[in-house]
Formats: C-alpha cells, structure tokens, sequence
C-alpha cells in the first residue's frame, strides 16, 4: 500500500493543475520546491502531519494505487511541473532515461562546487557489474543519443584547456584538456592534472606535494595560465 492512502483527502481540493488547496487553512499549499521535487506536509487519517511528494499525492489522487515498484515520472523533465497530463507511472529505468531530463542534465551548467558535491556524494561507491551492464546499452529508443556518445558530450562540458609549457617559458602545445594531451603524446594524463592543479595530497605522509613539471613540461590549466600573464602586466 503507498503511504499517500494515508492523507486525508477529505481536506483537501486537489486539481489536475497540479495545484492543492487545503481547506483547514484556507489557502493553496506551498510550490516552493525542496530540490527537485514540491514536498508539503498534509494531515494523516489518524490526524497528525506527515510530509508527501507532490507529483505522487496528484497521481495516487487521480489514479489510484502506485503499483510496488514503480516510479512517477515528469514526462518534460520539468520536476515542478505536477500537472496530471505531465506525470505516467514507469519503472526506475524509464524515469531515470527520460529522454527531456537526461538533456537537460547534459545542458545544465554546473560549478565546481556542485561537482564537488557530487564527487563526496560518489565517495566509496563502487559500479557493480550488474549496474555497468546495464550502462552499456543505448540510453534511448533507436534514433536518440547512445550512452557513448552521452558520456562524451559530458567529458567536452567538464574538461577544461590546458597549456604546455617548456623550460624557457615558451608555449608548446594548447589542449583541450588532460585527457586529450595524455593520449596524443602518450604520456599518463593523471600526472598532467596534478601539475595543473599544483600538486596532490599525500594521504599516507598527510601532506601537500607540490609538482609543478612531468615530463620535462610545465603544465597549467589557460584560465590559470591566463591570470598569471594578467598579474604580470598589471605589476
């Protein structure tokens, strides 16, 4: 049984808007949204609040029980948009591959402290072979983008330029990123990212190494690059 069987409808008028009034207050609940999705709290049958999912509380309304395994989906991806014609029950795959949401997390723009968020989030987790198997087929019906391809447009987004620098001070080579330097001059990209960043920490010595050259190249990210060339003008 879903948990929405519990609110008590009696005091609610619910629209197909996606809109809910509560009739004990006398006033629309709240679309403010509790990222990604609009939660309010809505009296139980045995009379104490309790918090719901919007888009669940309109489908269960309309349609009834949300059969065990199952997932409501925003069809245009928008996970404010709780309108009755823009919610279907699918399973976790199709909800995860809905074709407007995976392009809008393709396009979105994302900062580093986002990134960073994420990457704690990931922290100790690890694919599965089960999950990776899963990974590997297209993401969409057949004319849409394959999971490749998906994963490429992610890499242009994320990386970022890099210079190569030699020993005079002189500019060698622009790249796209570390990736792309690593696997043309066939060199390891990971020793090209610590030298753009400056260094890495030594967790087993519990302190910062500064690495500034690999290869008997300096390398610098442009922005980086960039700021340092503005510094020297400006003294």
């Amino acid at each position: 049984m879903n948990r929405e069987s519990n609110v008590n409808f009696n005091l609610y008028d619910i629209t197909d808007d996606g809109n809910v009034f509560s009739k004990s207050k006398n006033k629309y609940l709240s679309n403010k949204n509790a990222h990604p999705y609009i939660i309010n709290e809505y009296v139980t049958k045995n009379g104490v609040g309790d918090t719901f999912q919007r888009h669940r509380v309109i489908w269960f309304y309309f349609k009834g029980e949300i059969p065990e395994g199952m997932q409501i989906d925003h069809i245009n991806g928008d996970k404010l948009d709780n309108r009755l014609e823009n919610l279907r029950c699918v399973t976790p795959y199709d909800n995860t591959h809905n074709q407007n949401t995976y392009t809008k997390f393709l396009n979105a723009v994302r900062t580093d402290e986002h990134r960073r968020k994420i990457s704690i989030a990931n922290k100790g987790r690890k694919m599965t072979a089960e999950r990776y198997r899963k990974c590997e087929p297209t993401m969409f019906k057949k004319g849409h983008s394959t999971s490749q391809e998906i994963r490429n447009k992610i890499g242009e987004k994320n990386s970022k330029p890099i210079i190569q620098i030699d020993n005079n001070g002189n500019i060698i080579a622009e790249w796209k990123s570390a990736s792309e330097a690593g696997k043309t001059l066939g060199i390891n990209s990971a020793s090209i990212s610590k030298c753009c960043a400056g260094g890495e920490f030594d967790k087993r010595r519990n302190k910062w190494t500064n690495i500034t050259q690999y290869k008997g190249f300096k390398w610098m990210y442009k922005s980086d690059y960039e700021k340092m060339l503005e510094k020297e003008l400006e003294s």
